[in-house]
């Protein structure tokens, strides 16, 4: 699901967590803590952003990522899966994997005690990852955004 208004009827928390576009149109979780806040990009499942209140932000990103469907973020956190750096067999193969270049599911979405906000995302074996690695799977990251 990546259409912004299902996501946001679905799992956003007021004053905690909405879905917004971010650059180039991708879907981008918004996470707003007492504690931090957070930018998830859904594709990939990525940390763009952390930045404890009153901080700085915690995280670069490149001012040259595209941000555009299909290709990877530079910076933050990425999942990096199965493989990171070069295919150990395939050059040809994406760079650290290729998980962070696919649109990842919303699972969940909660406040737990002491305002800490966690995203669920997850991303199973299709037609499209099957092609580029023959196994089944399913991923889940949780992130938590607090102190």
């Amino acid at each position: 699901m990546t259409d912004l208004q299902a996501l946001n009827d679905q799992y956003a928390i007021h004053g905690y967590l909405n879905f917004v576009a971010g650059p180039a149109g991708l879907p981008m979780a918004e996470i707003h803590t007492r504690h931090a806040d957070a930018l998830v990009a859904v594709q990939g499942g990525h940390i763009a952003r952390f930045q404890p209140q009153g901080a700085a932000a915690l995280l670069w990103v490149s001012r040259i990522s595209s941000y555009a469907a299909g290709k990877a973020i530079r910076g933050g956190i990425p999942v990096c899966w199965p493989w990171f750096a070069q295919h150990p067999s395939d050059p040809t193969l994406p760079f650290h994997g290729f998980v962070r270049a696919h649109m990842w599911h919303v699972r969940g979405a909660a406040v737990l005690p002491d305002e800490l906000v966690q995203l669920r995302l997850g991303l199973n074996d299709n037609e499209d990852t099957r092609a580029i690695w023959p196994h089944a799977f399913d991923l889940e990251l949780v992130a938590t955004v607090g102190p």
